[in-house]
């Protein structure tokens, strides 16, 4: 039994009145009697933690916005219409609605950290065929990477809890 469910234990012994009322037994901790034990000793570095998952939901947060702004420069540098650059846009968007609670999901199946690794490789590959692209189409299709790579954001904020002591 761990620590956390010896003291639920002791919790529901506590409210228990009369005969039925025992006290609850710690004889499992007699092994760490004599050591010294730290309670964040394996722990990660936190604040490294905490400034990777903070660099890559402001990264997601900041390519749905970054390009509004922009959209009448690229509406010239591509030699589009609104129309057509709004898919820029519009493609970022849904792929991230769709790939955002499927890269969640699989975090939780086959583990977060990788996860959050392989949608930042998607999502910084994606910036890398946005940018250096000069037609309107492929610009279109990195931005779409960039949104599968939108599945940082639930890694991000499902990760730190179990790494940062509160």
């Amino acid at each position: 039994m761990d620590a956390a469910g010896c003291l639920q234990r002791h919790i529901a012994l506590a409210g228990r009145r009369g005969p039925e009322r025992r006290e609850p037994s710690y004889r499992h901790l007699a092994s760490l009697r004599g050591r010294v034990v730290h309670p964040h000793s394996d722990r990660p570095h936190t604040s490294r933690t905490l400034l990777i998952l903070g660099v890559a939901a402001l990264a997601f947060a900041l390519a749905q916005t970054t390009l509004l702004p922009a959209l009448p420069d690229l509406m010239r540098a591509l030699h589009t219409d609104a129309s057509g650059v709004t898919w820029t846009l519009t493609g970022y968007l849904v792929a991230a609605a769709v790939f955002t609670p499927l890269v969640g999901r699989l975090g939780d199946m086959y583990g977060k950290r990788r996860l959050l690794v392989i949608a930042l490789l998607a999502f910084a590959g994606g910036s890398v065929v946005a940018a250096l692209s000069a037609d309107l189409w492929i610009v279109v299709s990195g931005r779409i990477v960039q949104g599968v790579g939108g599945g940082i954001f639930p890694l991000c904020f499902c990760d730190h809890p179990r790494r940062v002591p509160a």
